[in-house]
């Protein structure tokens, strides 16, 4: 069996990322599973939340610090539809005004 070099796989999953595959595909089959539950396949209703994580190592390029409470990481938003299917996840870095 013959392995490929990874950067061979992550470039090819970049890519798809760019042209919007992945949003693409999870929508139709999120669309599908609305349907499959007798939903309309567009939601209506949507619910967000937010998880504050904490790292002490810099890691990509969203990370920040808060000065309120002197920690380093990340925050998380998540927004489900009625059903708890995903809608959309957004990392951002951590502010004082974000906290």
């Amino acid at each position: 069996m013959t392995y490929h070099p990874i950067q061979l796989y992550t470039g090819t999953v970049l890519k798809w990322q760019h042209r919007g595959f992945w949003q693409l595909l999870h929508d139709q089959v999120r669309q599908k599973l609305r349907t499959q539950l007798d939903r309309d396949k567009h939601s209506t209703v949507a619910s967000a939340d937010s998880q504050f994580m904490k790292n002490n190592r810099k890691k990509g390029s969203v990370y920040g610090f808060d000065g309120g409470k002197k920690v380093k990481g990340r925050k998380r938003h998540i927004v489900v539809d009625a059903q708890g299917l995903l809608i959309g996840v957004l990392v951002s870095d951590l502010m004082p005004q974000n906290v």
